[in-house]
């Protein structure tokens, strides 16, 4: 795993009894729903957050990616894929690999020489900046979620008490509540979500919530009552969005669960969800029961949503359509932006939408 360099890590072992650790947890919860899903094989991810001198808070934790090798003993990160959460993560909060946690044998509640020897490896590569690694190790009992936090410094682990917050109650929680589109690699991605339902002939919405949150309303058929409601969270992609099949006429939804939902990657994107429920109405025409929803109705929760028009978007599409006549430009890069603002006029030419 390659990390941007963390400030203010503690560098003295006789230190470490003074360091706060903090866990979102959001995050705890990702750990032990992880470990649930792979009970009879090792699993894990990496952890991420934020480091000084005198605390450590670990905001976001994952799964093992998509690539990864696994068995009852042996665990291997999609190191690749991780690393590409972990810039993402980087770009929307500022936040920072701290280490690894993954699941263990009942008979193994610590970790493992194999293990201390990986950390070793990431503590003493300058290039990580990190001091220690925070290895938190998994059992499972009963079906209980056992997660015993560890250090792994100086060629030894040491355990560690840390204490569990709620996600906006962590330390740093103004730039968690930043927003995955406010940044030029999330900008970019809302635009691709965009073009994507564009170029299928799909109608969508975009409104904004109270809480900063973007919505997508998505028309399933024309003249229907019917929408698919995609919500994002803040970290999005690197969190699945919430997605509800709402009724205009009764304004009721139901919560979807869909497999990509379940096994959503940050490769995925919204279009997919559509086509994905789409062709499960498709398959299940027959049945009394729609796949992939709950049976309760309940009203769509009030969160003062308000049409919206991306500032970002808006700015990218000014710009392309005044750039395309600098002839000093290759003429392939041209016609792409030129398409780009085309593509995106069709979404701020009607002004009421956005106001």
């Amino acid at each position: 795993m390659i990390a941007r360099p963390a400030e203010g890590t503690c560098n003295r072992r006789e230190r470490v009894c003074n360091v706060k650790y903090i866990i979102s947890q959001r995050a705890l919860n990702l750990i032990e729903l992880e470990c649930r899903r792979n009970p009879d094989t090792e699993t894990g991810g990496i952890l991420v957050g934020f480091r000084d001198d005198n605390q450590a808070a670990i905001t976001h934790a994952t799964g093992p990616g998509l690539q990864w090798e696994k068995s009852s003993y042996h665990f291997v990160k999609d190191t690749e894929y991780l690393q590409s959460v972990l810039n993402l993560l980087f770009e929307y909060f500022g936040a920072n690999y701290l280490g690894v946690w993954h699941k263990h044998p009942r008979s193994m509640p610590f970790p493992s020489n194999g293990d201390i020897s990986s950390a070793m490896e990431e503590v003493t590569d300058a290039s990580m900046g990190l001091e220690e690694l925070i290895t938190p190790i998994c059992v499972v009992n009963s079906g209980q979620v056992d997660v015993l936090p560890f250090i792994i410094k100086d060629r030894e682990y040491q355990a560690i008490e840390w204490s569990s917050t709620a996600h906006e109650d962590m330390p740093k929680s103004d730039s968690l509540r930043e927003q995955w589109y406010n940044t030029e690699v999330g900008s970019k991605r809302l635009i691709e979500e965009l073009e994507r339902f564009d170029s299928a002939g799909i109608e969508v919405e975009l409104l904004k919530g109270n809480d900063e949150t973007y919505r997508l309303n998505a028309l399933l058929a024309p003249d229907s009552a019917q929408r698919l409601v995609i919500v994002c969270p803040a970290e999005y992609p690197t969190l699945p969005p919430e997605v509800a099949l709402y009724d205009k006429t009764t304004d009721e939804y139901e919560p979807v669960r869909t497999k990509s939902l379940d096994n959503w990657n940050i490769f995925a994107h919204l279009l997919d969800l559509h086509q994905e429920y789409q062709s499960a109405i498709r398959d299940s025409k027959n049945s009394s029961e729609t796949i992939g929803q709950t049976s309760i109705r309940r009203p769509l929760p009030q969160r003062n949503w308000v049409r919206h028009g991306h500032q970002a978007a808006k700015l990218l599409y000014s710009l392309s359509k005044g750039c395309v006549w600098i002839a000093k430009w290759p003429s392939e890069w041209t016609n792409k932006v030129s398409i780009r603002a085309n593509q995106l006029e069709k979404w701020f030419e009607h002004k009421d939408k956005w106001t």
